[in-house]
């Protein structure tokens, strides 16, 4: 990165670093436990929030998906986390990457339609997540490739990462996650990936015509953002413990855009 531009990011993210730090000291001070926990699932679909803005505000692709790619993130979280003894932080990556894979794969088909058609196309998807969550569940320590348990048995709850045990803490945790998924979105928004995006929302044909891959910079939006919803799925996973498939209604991608 050239040092005019690397001021010009600092300067733009400076504002934002400074609220980050005084939210994750005052709110917690500020705030009772419920509150706290409120704010916390509010920074965890800001992340996924951020990923919609991205696709249409930047590339022009209406999706609505995005709460079942959440969903889709935690459920390879708890699978991973009741399956290995790996850290959460190594799970959140798993689940990212797990994630970006499955939402680039569903989204192939739609990946030359845009407006209406995309977003029919999209939230078909959803819904078809939404019916194979509600067959399957989640992972609650059980064996077999689902992880249920089964007959009179407990279920397990996952933990909140080492780092972030209580309330107060693992809100700050979200809040740190926050910040990097904002600060990596301005860094790629300011980069070639994002100018490139920014060409294809003003036209395809002009895009092309300047020598952007439409194709290519789409499904790299999608890995993108699909990755990100991934880690607030992972998140959402280590908040909560367990997941109800009755919190990932196709309706709600609908209200996340």
């Amino acid at each position: 990165m050239k040092l005019h531009t690397l001021k010009t990011y600092v300067r733009a993210n400076a504002l934002g670093v400074v609220v980050t730090v005084l939210a994750i000291i005052l709110v917690p001070m500020l705030t009772g436990a419920y509150w706290t926990r409120v704010l916390t699932v509010c920074a965890i679909y800001a992340i996924a929030a951020a990923g919609v803005g991205v696709l249409y505000g930047r590339v022009g692709l209406v999706s609505i998906m995005q709460v079942g790619l959440v969903a889709i993130g935690g459920w390879i979280t708890l699978r991973v986390w009741h399956a290995t003894p790996l850290p959460f932080e190594v799970v959140m990556i798993i689940a990212a990457i797990a994630t970006a894979v499955i939402g680039t794969l569903v989204s192939l088909p739609a990946l030359r339609l845009s407006g209406l058609s995309l977003a029919i196309v999209t939230l078909m998807v959803a819904g078809a997540i939404e019916v194979l969550l509600m067959a399957s569940g989640f992972p609650n320590g059980g064996g077999g490739f689902l992880g249920r348990v089964e007959g009179g048995t407990l279920p397990e709850a996952m933990p909140r990462p080492a780092l972030a045990m209580d309330d107060a803490s693992y809100f700050r945790y979200v809040v740190v996650v926050l910040l990097i998924v904002f600060l990596l979105l301005s860094w790629l928004l300011g980069s070639k990936p994002g100018r490139s995006w920014a060409a294809i929302r003003q036209g395809e044909a002009g895009a092309i015509s300047v020598g952007i891959g439409v194709t290519r910079y789409r499904l790299l939006a999608l890995a993108v953002v699909s990755a990100l919803t991934g880690v607030a799925g992972a998140l959402l996973a280590a908040n909560a413990g367990l997941l109800d498939p009755v919190s990932f209604k196709a309706q709600q991608s609908i209200l996340l855009f």
